[in-house]
C-alpha cells in the first residue's frame, strides 16, 4: 500500500487537489484495492491504477486480471440506520465508495475487470 500511497499523493500535490477530495480518493483506493486483493488472492495477475484529472473531475481507474469480477454495483445496500452492534462485517467499504465517488463504472471481458471511479472535485 505505500506505493498506492505515494503515487495517489505525487497526484494529488501536482494538481493541488483540496484536503477533503484528496482524502476520499485515498480512502477509496485503499477499500477497492484491498479487496481486489483480499477476494481474488489466487490470481496472478496484477492490479493497475491510473489517475486522471480532466477539468473538474478526477477518473480513478482500477485495471485487475480475473477469473471473477468485483462488481460493486451489485452489493446490497448498507443499512446505516442500525447501531454499530446491529451491522454486520463487510460491506461497508463499497458503501464508502459509493458515498465518496460521484460515479461508478464497471467493465468486465476477456477476463479483464474496468472500474471507473469519478469524482468532482471542489474548488
Amino acid at each position: 500500500m505505500d506505493e498506492v500511497f505515494q503515487f495517489l499523493n505525487n497526484f494529488v500535490d501536482h494538481h493541488k487537489i483540496n484536503n477533503d477530495d484528496a482524502f476520499a480518493i485515498q480512502l477509496v483506493t485503499e477499500e477497492l484495492f484491498t479487496n481486489l486483493v483480499k477476494y481474488n488472492k489466487n490470481q496472478k495477475g496484477k492490479i493497475t491504477i491510473d489517475l486522471e484529472k480532466t477539468g473538474e473531475k478526477l477518473i480513478l481507474t482500477f485495471i485487475d486480471s480475473t477469473d471473477q469480477p468485483f462488481n460493486l454495483n451489485n452489493a446490497q445496500p448498507y443499512d446505516t440506520s442500525q447501531t454499530l452492534e446491529e451491522r454486520p462485517i463487510g460491506k461497508i467499504g463499497i458503501h464508502l465508495i459509493h458515498t465518496y465517488m460521484d460515479d461508478v463504472e464497471q467493465e468486465y471481458k476477456n477476463k479483464q475487470s474496468t472500474i471507473r471511479l469519478i469524482k468532482n472535485l471542489r474548488q
